[in-house]
């Protein structure tokens, strides 16, 4: 008897059904490698056309770069990168990163044709980097090429913030 079936049949019907999961199983793998093969491909085009792509990105293949908030400062600078708040408006109220657009997680989808040029470098913060990292998971599958996840969010800003 395999996988909880009945053998009435000789074991076929059993065959069959565990034939059919090995279908499956087989096929989800092809398309994770897919996915993987197509991630990795972007991060090569990516670091042809001379745009950052950080290791962690590469080791972990996943589609967006990631970068601790202690370098922050310095990827902005190298890319000339958008810093984007996705905080609360209360958090924002509390204090910002100087010249950092804010665009409240739960509005992120409703407002991504205010940024005009999907080639852009956008960093995504929130306080802690969970809402961040859920941002960029968005912002890739509306196209966007080079976004970056701030990790450990500005919690962990050493940075001055502008307050209202």
């Amino acid at each position: 008897m395999l996988r909880g079936k009945k053998d009435t049949d000789g074991g076929l019907s059993g065959l069959k059904y565990e034939l059919s999961i090995l279908r499956t199983e087989v096929h989800e793998m092809q398309e994770k490698q897919k996915d993987a093969l197509e991630t990795l491909r972007k991060q090569i085009s990516k670091l042809a056309s001379g745009k950052i792509v950080t290791p962690k990105a590469i080791l972990e293949g996943i589609g967006f770069d990631v970068v601790p908030v202690e370098e922050l400062d310095t990827y902005l600078e190298m890319t000339n990168g958008q810093v984007i708040d996705v905080r609360t408006d209360a958090e924002w109220k509390q204090g910002r990163i100087e010249g950092s657009l804010h665009i409240p997680l739960h509005a992120l989808e409703g407002r991504l044709g205010e940024l005009s040029d999907k080639n852009q470098s956008f960093f995504l913060v929130c306080s802690t980097g969970d809402r961040a990292l859920t941002a960029c998971r968005i912002m890739l599958k509306k196209g966007f090429e080079s976004v970056f996840h701030v990790e450990g969010g500005l919690g962990r800003y050493s940075g001055e913030l502008v307050m209202e």
